[in-house]
């Protein structure tokens, strides 16, 4: 009786040792979906430099109050299976109203750009999670951008919450008949799964 109880544990033991192996949450391609992909609206964006963008006189970092429509502009984190690596393959893609510049040909000035309106312009990039699903590591750009810089993709993205991701993202706003460097911080929060 005693070798037969024994044998049992034994196999219990071996039976539950061979139980499939859990994996990694940064590989988990289904919970990674069930947690990340959808698409994000805005909740507040800031920059670092005080703009004037909608023409209005007063200068401020909030550019929800400067960019007209921005709150159109939503941020999608797409999860898909990468079959052959029993992976996944993420993008961040980043939708921005982005100024429409051009030239009034009247004038022979440097005085004589000026701003259209605003156009929803996307950009995107490739990402992996890090290992405690804190941050989106984004691929690196191989080659400088052809737009010298007006349409970035995001710089840095991290999860700052239950389904938030703060994105920060340096870009070129037209400001005071020129071109300005500015570096804007983005928190989005997620409003649907669905893309």
């Amino acid at each position: 009786m005693k070798k037969t109880v024994l044998l049992l544990l034994g196999i219990t033991a071996t039976l539950g040792s061979c139980q499939k192996d859990k994996l990694a949450p940064s590989k988990d391609v289904s919970a990674l979906k069930e947690q990340f992909h959808g698409k994000y609206k805005i909740v507040s964006v800031t920059s670092d430099l005080a703009v004037d963008l909608n023409e209005d006189g007063r200068f401020s970092t909030n550019l929800s109050d400067e960019i007209p429509g921005l709150s159109n502009s939503d941020f999608e984190v797409l999860i898909g299976n990468n079959s052959p690596k029993n992976d996944y393959i993420g993008m961040a893609v980043q939708f921005w109203q982005h100024q429409n510049v051009t030239r009034n040909w009247n004038y022979s000035s440097p005085d004589s750009l000026m701003v259209l309106g605003f156009v929803n312009q996307p950009t995107y990039r490739y990402f992996n999670f890090n290992a405690a699903l804190t941050r989106l590591q984004l691929e690196q750009l191989l080659d400088a951008p052809a737009d010298e810089g007006q349409y970035p993709a995001p710089e840095s993205i991290a999860v700052a919450g239950p389904e938030q991701l703060l994105v920060v993202t340096n870009r070129l706003l037209f400001v005071r008949k020129a071109w300005k460097p500015v570096r804007i911080t983005a928190l989005y929060k997620r409003y649907t799964k669905t893309t």
